[in-house]
């Protein structure tokens, strides 16, 4: 079903013209965080979910122009009536040219027909969106629910097919050091309202004084409410540094692979955390986390609506979760079909066999409209002066899991199923099975040949390229998004050819992002300039580092001359996130940095975009650097299949590919071969090469390299 337009109407605030500073994210979550009162929020974000709204409504911004459609038809949103209600004026569906033309801190001016102007020209018109016209379209959205609902049992299945091994096998679990035994757990996840359930949870917090686990930005709501979290779980992209701080034992959780992009994060704040890969949401893995330490518990989830968000190892989106309540007399469920504990668990959670364990009377005393969960050791405990909510606009996609499932129950329970119909389940069910163990055992022996390649070619490597670089000194330059899994490959490939790294320079990305304007003037000061402009200042930083860069001199240890460098000054202001000097000569001043003749090797970023787009600072970087005379530069990345390329960035440029040579699977042995080999010809001033398999690459090694 298409919905028809939302006719033209005037904007809340009344006929005069909106007027304010732009703030941009395709993130609202990012946004948010640095969005003042008076501004203009333009966000790309397809049906706004009540989490968001709430969280743009408490910065008090003069309008919202989204980019997509707030309310796509798809299925309710409460988002959008947050925002009108609220008072927050919202232009919807104005296109993508203007979050590509807008840049942040540009001023706008929004008219009362919707038309987005930057001075005097035209560069956007979308639609007011009003509360009688928001209401009018969610009631049209629930016409889809029956649709809604075959695509999330379809998603079901399909998950189920994608997760068999989890079902099968389940997860290797990390051990807490925080001791969960005889003790209730509450697991906060932030989403709406949950300020307020917090403060209706007080006092079972203080009677029962639970183990507080706060998932990614729930440990802030912890800490908001004045309680101290005691496990923080998450991919660390939306909880703060004061939270991590805070004592709390953190668990980042990492994709499938092992790869955690929040673990760095972690440690650089002196943390050692345990990492806990899986697929789905953080929440998922928080549920799964709690009945693998020392006592198992029962789980009690009291979900808001579906969040339309991606997580580490996640999927986009999150399929409703269920209330469990304990059913002594069921047909069998999950626990009696073989399937692994952890299997066991989520199947409580969700609609699939468990749900033949859901409790209506759980759902009609327990059904709170946030997202908290609370697991006990014990039976299922209903926090005192709770009042039961059965919220049917936003939770209506829930409530039908309940009902789907239990049908599904008495379906699969009754006696009455034809002998025909139990043969063709068992035989399904064991052809899955032998599927399973088949595809478990041909994994099994490529991984065995996959690590036998890999422990051949690591042994391999420095005889390979021994001395190519001899004597030879590189400056590593990269952001605090590069991981160390992408770093120590390239230190050792290079200190295996006989060269060395005397620095690596890490650049805060979220300070030269400039979005704030406390860091534009910071900036503007560092450089000597009044320019605010984020771009002219970039590439004035662009323009003094490159000097800097390839020009030798000893790093001032105090004074004015510190502020005046342009590495000991970016340090001193805290645009550098890290400074790593492997020479204490280096770091005293006594010798220059970087030495003469020294290479350039730039890591750029490979997992989710950064406000630091490589385009506005790490490309300008590496054409200035190749630029100078006789300055080899290398841009390399991780393999990463489908991330974000910076290294294709780079190739997309001809003339700087004649400049610079690329490296797009670093981590992997042929890439460290190829890194080597790249600025072992530029030494000799030959012809620069594209290497590995990402688009523009011309191989994945170097054209007759020598074995």
């Amino acid at each position: 079903m298409r919905l028809m337009p939302l006719r033209r109407q005037q904007p809340d605030p009344g006929s005069a013209d909106l007027v304010g500073v732009v703030r941009k994210d395709k993130r609202t979550k990012n946004l948010v965080k640095r969005l003042r009162p008076g501004e203009v929020a333009v966000i790309d974000h397809v049906d706004i979910d009540r989490v968001a709204a709430e969280a743009l409504v408490e910065c008090r911004p003069v309008a919202v122009v989204n980019v997509a459609s707030s309310i796509s038809g798809d299925y309710p949103h409460a988002g959008p009536m947050v925002l009108v209600e609220a008072g927050v004026p919202l232009l919807d569906a104005v296109g993508d040219d203007v979050f590509d033309f807008l840049r942040e801190g540009d001023q706008v001016r929004i008219d009362p027909d919707g038309v987005v102007w930057h001075g005097e020209r035209q560069i956007a018109e979308g639609e007011w969106l009003h509360p009688e016209d928001v209401r009018k379209r969610i009631d049209a959205a629930k016409d889809n629910l029956a649709s809604a609902l075959e695509d999330f049992t379809l998603n079901t299945l399909s998950y189920i097919r994608r997760d068999r091994d989890l079902l099968l096998e389940g997860l290797q679990v990390p051990a807490l050091a925080t001791s969960l035994r005889d003790r209730h757990v509450l697991v906060v996840v932030r989403g709406h309202d949950y300020k307020k359930d917090l403060s209706i949870l007080r006092g079972y917090i203080r009677e029962f004084r639970p183990v507080l686990i706060g998932v990614d930005g729930g440990a802030d709501a912890l800490l908001e409410a004045g309680l101290k979290p005691d496990v923080i779980l998450g991919d660390m992209d939306s909880v703060t540094s004061e939270a991590l701080t805070c004592g709390a034992e953190v668990v980042v959780h990492a994709y499938p692979d092992g790869r955690a992009p929040g673990k760095e994060r972690v440690e650089a704040l002196g943390i050692d955390p345990h990492v806990f890969p899986g697929a789905g949401t953080s929440e998922d893995m928080a549920m799964l986390l709690v009945p693998r330490q020392e006592a198992p518990g029962h789980g009690l989830d009291l979900p808001g609506p579906p969040q339309g968000r991606r997580q580490a190892g996640g999927r986009q989106g999150r399929q409703p979760a269920l209330p469990a309540g304990r059913a002594p007399q069921r047909p069998a469920a999950a626990g009696d079909l073989g399937l692994g504990r952890d299997a066991r668990h989520l199947a409580r959670r969700r609609a699939g066999a468990a749900g033949l364990a859901a409790d209506l009377r759980a759902v009609e005393d327990l059904y709170l409209p946030a997202r908290l969960v609370l697991l006990t050791g014990a039976a299922p405990v209903r926090p005192p002066e709770v009042r039961p909510v059965i919220n049917l606009r936003y939770h209506i996609v829930s409530l039908v899991a309940v009902f789907l499932a239990l049908a599904i129950g008495v379906v699969v329970g009754s006696t009455a199923l034809k002998e025909g119909t139990v043969s063709v389940l068992r035989a399904t069910s064991n052809k899955l099975i032998s599927e399973s163990q088949a595809e478990r055992a041909k994994n099994k022996d490529l991984e065995g040949q996959v690590a036998g390649y890999r422990e051949f070619g690591t042994a391999m490597l420095p005889k390979l390229v021994r001395d190519r670089l001899k004597g030879q000194a590189v400056v590593v330059l990269d952001t605090d998004r590069v991981d160390d899994q992408t770093r120590k490959p390239v230190q050792d490939a290079i200190e295996a050819a006989g060269g060395s790294v005397e620095g690596r320079v890490t650049f805060a990305s979220d300070r030269l992002s400039l979005a704030a304007e406390g860091d534009r003037s910071a900036l503007g000061a560092l450089l000597g300039t009044d320019q605010a402009d984020p771009e002219a200042l970039r590439q004035a930083l662009v323009a003094k580092l490159t000097e800097r860069l390839t020009t030798a001199a000893r790093l001032p240890q105090g004074g004015a001359a510190q502020d005046r460098d342009a590495i000991t000054g970016l340090q001193k202001a805290k645009f550098l996130a890290d400074l790593r000097l492997a020479d204490k000569s280096v770091r005293d001043g006594t010798v220059p940095f970087p030495r003469p003749g020294s290479m350039f090797v730039i890591i750029g970023p490979t997992d989710n975009p950064t406000l630091l787009d490589p385009k506005v600072f790490l490309v300008p970087l590496a054409q200035r650097l190749s630029g100078r005379a006789d300055v080899p530069v290398v841009g390399v990345e991780a393999a990463a299949p489908g991330a974000p390329s910076w290294v294709e960035v780079l190739r997309d440029d001809r003339d700087l590919t004649d400049r610079v040579s690329t490296v797009d699977d670093v981590d992997r042995v042929p890439g460290q071969f190829a890194l080597v080999e790249a600025l072992a010809r530029r030494l000799r001033n030959e012809p620069t090469g594209q290497y590995g398999f990402k688009s523009g690459a011309t191989g994945l090694l170097p054209e007759g390299a020598a074995a």
